[in-house]
């Protein structure tokens, strides 16, 4: 590939690889290092707990499918975030960084989702990696106009939504235990988030909104559930004394004072 390192398609090619984490355990490799440290929490450090075999996106997508246009907007409404709050100037929001991200980047956000092709046939080199970073960078404009609640981006199905979480995290959205990989990769670890972040850190954003969401409707529908169910037993409980009542009125006086007697 020497001849070809003066070749403008290969320069790119090289400034993507630049930008590449690898994980020093195993041989995956990320773009983002928020991405990456999700990896190495769930897959490595956490590898001995218990694998909880549940599925959670069948039981976020039954939430999401009850959502209106404008609960999908509210819910996807990204305001101060504490944990951008942690780990990023004051002044910093979800939005002005993607705008940020899209202009530092968009040379990559043109070529990469043609690079893999390209660099197959030019230069007979195969790499594996290409399609899930060309995924990141153009989940950026996905995000973006989520986050901006654009009406050609609503209404959103949960497979289209998911998907773009997906991309914009490499394959590790909803990877692991949220809360305990939250506090591991955010609140027991303050480095700097990077420009290339930026995606990454929106996605998580949009993810833990999700879920607490997600926790919110259900507990709700359990406390419905539960007060029906509670009433529904209070009900009977006075349709049974009332017609106890009513059959001790109808018994004869001798016999009620015979049955006080027992």
């Amino acid at each position: 590939m020497q001849l070809y390192t003066r070749d403008p398609l290969y320069i790119i090619y090289e400034s993507v690889r630049k930008l590449r984490e690898p994980c020093e355990t195993c041989s995956a490799i990320f773009l983002s290092p928020i991405n990456l440290r999700r990896h190495i929490i769930v897959k490595h450090a956490q590898r001995r707990k218990p694998i909880d075999s549940t599925n959670p996106k069948e039981k976020l997508q039954a939430f999401w499918n009850t959502l209106s246009v404008e609960q999908q907007k509210e819910v996807l409404f990204v305001r101060g975030d504490a944990i951008l709050a942690q780990v990023k100037v004051p002044d910093s929001s979800v939005k002005k960084d993607l705008e940020e991200f899209a202009q530092k980047y968009a040379h990559l956000i043109k070529c990469t989702s043609q690079l893999k092709t390209r660099l197959a046939s030019k230069f007979q080199h195969e790499d594996p990696y290409l399609t899930r970073e060309s995924n990141y960078f153009t989940a950026a404009s996905a995000l973006l106009e989520i986050v901006e609640a654009k009406s050609s981006r609503f209404p959103i199905t949960a497979e289209d939504l998911f998907c773009i979480l997906d991309k914009a995290s490499e394959g590790t959205f909803l990877l692991g235990e949220f809360s305990s990989v939250k506090q591991s990769m955010f609140e027991k670890n303050k480095t700097p988030i990077s420009s290339i972040d930026v995606v990454a850190y929106t996605s998580f954003i949009l993810e833990r909104q999700l879920l607490e969401e997600e926790r919110n409707h259900f507990k709700l529908l359990e406390e419905k559930a539960k007060a029906s169910y509670e009433e529904l037993i209070n009900e009977e409980a006075a349709e049974r004394s009332q017609k106890a009542k009513k059959k001790k009125k109808k018994q004869p006086k001798g016999q009620r004072d015979c049955t006080f007697k027992h």
